[in-house]
């Protein structure tokens, strides 16, 4: 085992792979563990550099509207930085608004409740309704329609 370069090697008993990516982060994704920046092995990766590609990919292909934007390397900085702003303004509102709704139902939940005695169908009372025709209908053929079926109304 090379100790030069042992933090970015995998074998069989060594530490988690998590640790050796964080040891790796935490370098810059430089040489070896004298902190020289020498040359990296094969096996050693920077993931500084994984971790901006992974990131830039998302932002390329992402659904989520405004953080495509944000992403696109051909923007202006200032387009960046109001989808950055807008982002995080709806982001934020999108909190309170949850929280507000939380907040309420906490304070006041909605309890449903069902009464446990039979009761005949008879004797539920039936809500109101009211049916508003649109159509229009002229006074004469209203008047007209009554006389002929009066009888049978």
């Amino acid at each position: 085992m090379n100790s030069k370069h042992c933090h970015a090697q995998v074998t069989p008993g060594d530490t988690p792979s998590s640790y050796k990516s964080f040891t790796t982060f935490v370098r810059g994704g430089s040489g070896g563990s004298d902190g020289g920046g020498g040359k990296k092995s094969d096996k050693e990766v920077d993931y500084g550099d994984k971790l901006h590609n992974v990131t830039v990919k998302y932002l390329k292909e992402t659904s989520i509207h405004g953080l495509k934007y944000f992403g696109e390397e051909n923007r202006h900085v200032l387009e960046k930085i109001f989808w950055l702003v807008t982002i995080v303004f709806a982001w934020t509102m999108a909190g309170y608004l949850i929280y507000k709704v939380m907040y309420k139902w906490q304070k006041a939940p909605v309890l449903v409740s069902f009464d446990s005695r039979q009761v005949a169908v008879y004797e539920i009372p039936f809500p109101s309704l009211t049916i508003c025709n649109m159509n229009k209908v002229s006074e004469d053929t209203q008047n007209s329609f009554l006389a002929v079926h009066s009888s049978t109304l």
